[in-house]
């Protein structure tokens, strides 16, 4: 949240591309975009009710050290949901699925045996990514983004025993420093202006579609 309304926050990449997978863009180190980072958060936040417990957190995050951007995007998930006791186990180590992922970057996945007697050769890669690994993490449900309606018929997981459900955050409001309310915005700002006990009931405000 910026003084004129929202606003990004940018971290510099190196050789960025939609083809590229995340675990191989690395941060562009040569800008001094942490410091730009937190000093505009502190430019914007600092009259916030709960500046003085969050920015250490923000400061935490940003300051982490790493060339990666997954690891970075990580950590701040990580971190987050550690401070709002989160219990919920986050798993990084993409490893034990580095075959699948060989496997269904070939032109001929689809007929790939492991695929054909799970029967799920027949769908999209995405598709086929996220039904093999709830089989294999013995997972009985599927939870994702509201916007992953355009992307997913939940009808294909639950004929193999997934619940495919979608989040849907229901609409909240609180007072920010802006005189207008701006909905949506990142964790950064429900913080600054609510502080921890408040976030954390803010974001039972969802439900399961």
């Amino acid at each position: 949240m910026l003084n004129k309304g929202p606003s990004f926050f940018i971290v510099p990449l190196l050789h960025q591309s939609c083809n590229r997978k995340i675990n191989e863009i690395r941060i562009d180190q040569s800008y001094n975009w942490q410091r730009k980072i937190l000093k505009s958060v502190s430019w914007n936040y600092r009259k916030a009710p709960y500046f003085d417990e969050t920015f250490p957190l923000i400061e935490s995050v940003i300051n982490h050290e790493t060339d990666l951007i997954w690891e970075l995007a990580a950590e701040s998930t990580i971190r987050i949901a550690s401070y709002l006791d989160i219990k919920t186990e986050i798993q990084t180590d993409n490893s034990p699925y580095a075959e699948l992922d060989l496997k269904l970057e070939s032109n001929n996945y689809r007929d790939e045996e492991i695929f054909r007697n799970l029967g799920i050769h027949g769908y999209e890669k995405k598709v086929i990514r996220i039904i093999y690994i709830a089989l294999t993490e013995k997972a009985d449900i599927f939870i994702d983004s509201i916007g992953g309606r355009e992307l997913y018929d939940p009808c294909i997981f639950r004929k193999h025993g997934i619940d495919f459900r979608f989040l849907n955050m229901n609409p909240v409001s609180y007072k920010q420093l802006s005189a207008d309310f701006y909905p949506s915005l990142s964790i950064i700002d429900t913080l600054m202006n609510c502080g921890k006990e408040k976030t954390k009931e803010l974001l039972k405000e969802y439900t399961l579609v």
